[in-house]
């Protein structure tokens, strides 16, 4: 092997060394960031504030925190239904994170969920039907599915 191909060689080897070296401290400095009660506030506020601003609902969740960098648990959910009642409570929420969503279409789709120590206060309200069922017809008339492409009511 000739001299210049060494470097060249050894220059890729370096190079892609770094590349490899960034991505782990990246996890593993958001993971830490995580972990820090501070930031777990800062994105239970932002999380709940865009699912109210979303679903016209409210929302609240107690903390969130990343668990073994690929699960996001969430504690002490309250989601109210559209007349301002208690809909559901849950302890302890846990999920995995689409990251290809997510980092390249910017839509978060959970899965693998898990719940814990859950209450649904389901309220009959008439003809109308149940709280549950207005506050999802309301949720889908806020996003529209496209039920041709994924064949779900949500896309």
């Amino acid at each position: 092997m000739s001299k210049v191909t060494k470097k060249i060689a050894n220059l890729l080897l370096h190079t892609l060394s770094g590349v490899v070296l960034v991505a782990i401290l990246l996890i593993l400095g958001l993971a830490l960031a995580f972990s820090l009660p501070r930031v777990q506030t800062f994105v239970a506020e932002k999380a709940t504030d865009w699912l109210a601003e979303e679903c016209d609902v409210r929302v609240s969740v107690g903390d969130i925190s990343l668990e073994n960098i690929s699960r996001l648990v969430a504690e002490e959910v309250y989601v109210e239904d559209l007349a301002g009642d208690t809909l559901l409570w849950v302890s302890k929420l846990t999920g995995k994170i689409d990251r290809k969503a997510l980092l390249s279409e910017g839509r978060f789709v959970p899965y693998d969920v898990k719940v814990e120590d859950a209450k649904f206060y389901l309220i009959e309200e008439g003809e109308g039907g149940n709280n549950i069922d207005k506050l999802i017809l309301h949720i889908e008339s806020q996003f529209p599915a496209d039920t041709t492409a994924s064949g779900g009511r949500f896309a």
